[in-house]
């Protein structure tokens, strides 16, 4: 099939459903704890509202954990293969699909030649040893970030045009067949693992390099170009970042220089909803101030309310047998657990960057009072889950925002 016609696609998370309700996402279900069941991305595409859906979005897959070599110098990994002696775990909470959390860096996977693919240059980055002409000489390659990986599929039997991107035969379902990266060479779909940064192939979605950060000139004012549809100025709109090499840092996201984080917004790299929670995080960090050609932004307000204050609904209570319940969640107002979830450790701490610490019980009070704005409320359960011990609600109440899951 020509070159020309083809398409590209990437990998869609699905997710491992434990029994008390909570849930992780997971590219396979041999990344599933043994009682967990896994849903695949079809199931969540296919199924809308589904409970954890979102963890087939861009973000949540590329947040999702992959394994690591516990070899003397550890890194993550996606196979056992690229370790050096048999001492591999599948998931590991430092490891993402994108992201080394521990080194601040891109995940690096592994390389080979594999002749199904001249264009590659004679080297193609590949998930697994299984498309290589010599599966021994399969090693980590530190030019094989997660865009640049050639993935398989799994085909719908039903319907053989639908196929969704996947790393292996255990990320498909009963209904459809795994493609291997060889025989996705049969269809008119390319698939990769993570999807190409907007820059170009060769671009880092950590380094974006087609647009330039904003200037800072002396009088330490700034200014940035037309914010696109896609993209937003991560100071809020008509604000923009005066201190370039400022350093933010993120609970579990590697630490990033704020003329980075700027145009990666721009690029529309940032998701729009998180575009909304990041002024109120950043402004003091890159100091931002009044962009002096005052663009027009993108259509992503900031937030002006904190969510901090004293409780003014009743808070989650924790049944002896550590079940719990929330009150029916208004219009305005949600469960920074996520829909149908709820807190069982109310006394728990909560801390967040640039943000007084809060007891987990005040935080889902604010959320159920409408404090907390709704576009927070989409972003905060995977931050929340495991402090505040979320799990699903007795009554499980009706929820208008919709929950990203756990990274």
């Amino acid at each position: 099939m020509s070159t020309s016609t083809r398409n590209r696609s990437s990998v869609d998370a699905g997710l491992c459903m434990n029994k008390d309700g909570t849930y992780v996402c997971a590219l396979a279900s041999n990344h599933c704890d043994d009682e967990a069941t896994f849903m695949s991305s079809l199931d969540l595409v296919g199924t809308p509202g589904v409970h954890g859906g979102s963890c087939a979005d861009t973000q949540k897959t590329q947040g999702t954990r992959v394994g690591i070599c516990n070899d003397a110098t550890k890194f993550c990994a996606s196979v056992p293969e690229l370790c050096d002696r048999p001492l591999f775990t599948i998931r590991n909470r430092d490891c993402t699909v994108k992201f080394e959390l521990f080194e601040s860096s891109e995940t690096k996977y592994g390389s080979c030649s594999s002749s199904g693919f001249p264009s590659d240059g004679g080297k193609s980055c590949l998930w697994s040893n299984d498309d290589c002409d010599d599966m021994s000489s399969f090693k980590i390659d530190n030019d094989c970030t997660c865009e640049k990986v050639r993935v398989g599929g799994c085909q719908q039997k039903s319907n053989p045009s639908n196929i969704h991107c996947a790393v292996s035969k255990e990320s498909c379902d009963d209904r459809s067949d795994f493609l291997s990266v060889t025989g996705m060479k049969d269809t008119d779909k390319d698939c990769y693992l993570c999807r190409e940064a907007p820059a170009g192939p060769q671009a880092s979605v950590s380094t974006p390099a087609t647009l330039p950060p904003a200037t800072s000139p002396s009088s330490a004012g700034c200014s940035i170009g037309e914010v696109p549809d896609t993209g937003c100025s991560v100071c809020g709109p008509g604000m923009c970042v005066t201190n370039s090499e400022a350093i933010f840092e993120f609970p579990g996201q590697p630490s990033v220089k704020c003329g980075e984080l700027e145009t990666a917004g721009l690029q529309g790299i940032v998701p729009l909803a998180q575009c909304g929670f990041l002024p109120s995080l950043i402004t003091d960090t890159c100091v931002c101030q009044q962009s002096q050609n005052n663009p027009s932004s993108s259509s992503v307000s900031s937030p002006v309310t904190q969510p901090t204050p004293s409780p003014i609904r009743q808070p989650t209570s924790t049944p002896p047998d550590g079940l719990c319940s929330t009150t029916e969640i208004p219009d305005n107002g949600c469960s920074v657990c996520g829909p149908g979830m709820c807190i069982s450790n109310s006394d728990a701490i909560f801390a967040f960057p640039g943000q007084p610490k809060v007891k987990c019980s005040d935080l889902e009070s604010a959320g159920l009072a409408g404090i907390v704005p709704l576009d927070q409320c989409g972003f905060l359960p995977a931050l929340v889950m495991d402090v505040c011990e979320c799990k699903a609600t007795i009554n499980n109440p009706p929820s208008t925002v919709s929950s990203p899951g756990q990274p």
